[in-house]
């Protein structure tokens, strides 16, 4: 797992770093299977060599939710808010059917292949033991909580897309520190599509933790 060697400093002093994840971009790919456990602890162990660790705003898009729940589970002090960008659930995973039904690889595995083709197979054969492991955790009801969700539904099927969206929903359900914004006009992809919503709602956050 890699984090940025240099992170950039907005006018407000708030630094930002982003997660590369162990095979993608920069970081090396390990021969050992994929753990999303040694994945948030890599992100911790970054955060403190980075002296992050102790205000944390997680952010986090489609899979990076589950890492994110499991982060703030694990490390619950260190974190202050969270922003999850259309957000894979594991209530959404069990009501498509279990996690089986996400592990197809979605390109050819024929070598050779590609370091991030093979950090995607290292991460999708695993996906089950994630669903698993991210099942005995939750988000802490005391970290606020903005969830991102698509505004038009992009799953193959009516029923996927609105499982997809009961996910999102039973997160902020009966928290009044959790809000759920919908990214109008915008599919899975809303930080390509709807960066300003995905802006807005991180900024909207961080002035409610420092008023």
């Amino acid at each position: 797992m890699v984090l940025p060697a240099t992170t950039t400093r907005p006018p407000d002093g708030i630094n930002c770093g982003e997660l590369r994840p162990c095979g993608f971009g920069e970081s090396d790919l390990p021969s050992s299977p994929y753990n999303a456990s040694e994945e948030v602890a890599g992100l911790e162990k970054g955060l403190k060599r980075l002296g992050l660790a102790k205000e944390v705003l997680l952010v986090g898009h489609s899979y990076g939710g589950l890492l994110n729940q499991l982060y703030s589970y694990k490390y619950p002090k260190s974190v202050r808010g969270i922003v999850l960008i259309d957000p894979n659930t594991v209530a959404f995973v069990d009501a498509i059917g279990g996690p089986k039904q996400l592990m197809e690889i979605p390109f050819p595995t024929t070598p050779p292949l590609s370091k991030l083709q093979q950090a995607g197979i290292r991460q999708i054969t695993a996906f089950d033991k994630t669903i698993e492991l991210v099942r005995t955790t939750a988000l802490p009801r005391n970290i606020p909580v903005t969830v991102i969700t698509a505004g038009k539904p992009w799953w193959p099927t009516p029923k996927q897309s609105d499982a997809y969206r009961a996910g999102h929903e039973a997160i902020v359900a009966g928290a009044p520190n959790r809000s759920l914004v919908v990214a109008d006009g915008s599919g899975h992809n809303i930080p390509g599509e709807r960066p300003d919503v995905v802006i807005s709602s991180i900024q909207d956050l961080i002035r409610k933790l420092h008023p």
